[in-house]
């Protein structure tokens, strides 16, 4: 993938920072090792800017400690790349990813370590941990026109969290997406399958020796033999 295409591409649209061009590489090498496909990708780029004040980090919740004792869910408040809350979900995202279910109910900061929050950010979407609802809800792998586009991306944001913000996110997406394309990132995600080797021709039968001698021949030799 082109990086320099990449970030020319989302310039006018996006405020590029040194701190969120070390978070954009980080998610543009886990999308690329992956073979996500494309408008998964840019989704995924979409939320976690959302979801992250477009520091493209791992972070907590903004808001005092005080403020957050508030919250139902305290300890457990918002962390990561997509802000994963609650208790069950704490344990949900340590299932997800195969670790002790307790791991990060007994640690909860390690959900800022991009070794965590990056998986969670994109299997969480791709399996429908936040609400039960997945990518593949929304999202066609389809290269259509930016209004159907940006109508599969809005609607999208049901996986995180309903509607909040949706047509904003889907905006970001599809200003990723453009970048991605400039990047000449292809859109299935992954190179495309080495040609199947055509099947070898079938093997032709050895001819058969020739048939048991006719009752002429077999004449001929108990007459003269």
């Amino acid at each position: 993938m082109d990086r320099a295409a990449f970030y020319d591409a989302i310039r006018d649209d996006i405020n590029l920072t040194n701190q969120n061009v070390v978070g954009f590489d980080k998610h543009l090498d886990y999308i690329e090792e992956r073979g996500i496909r494309l408008d998964k990708a840019a989704y995924g780029l979409a939320t976690s800017s959302w979801e992250t004040a477009l520091t493209l980090h791992p972070i907590r919740e903004y808001g005092s400690d005080k403020y957050l004792r508030s919250k139902k869910y305290w300890p457990y408040v918002g962390r990561g790349l997509i802000q994963v809350t609650w208790k069950e979900n704490y344990i949900k995202a340590a299932k997800l990813l195969g670790l002790p279910s307790d791991i990060f109910v007994d640690d909860p900061a390690k959900l800022l370590e991009w070794d965590y929050a990056l998986p969670l950010l994109f299997k969480g979407m791709e399996v429908g941990l936040y609400t039960g609802k997945d990518l593949d809800d929304y999202l066609d792998g389809v290269d259509e026109s930016d209004a159907e586009d940006l109508r599969e991306f809005s609607n999208a944001r049901r996986i995180v969290n309903g509607t909040d913000k949706q047509v904003t996110i889907g905006k970001r997406a599809l200003v990723f997406e453009r970048g991605l394309k400039a990047a000449g990132y292809p859109w299935d995600g992954v190179d495309a399958p080495s040609p199947t080797p055509a099947p070898p021709p079938p093997v032709k039968p050895e001819p058969s020796e020739p048939a048991a001698d006719g009752w002429l021949v077999r004449l001929f030799r108990w007459l003269f033999w």
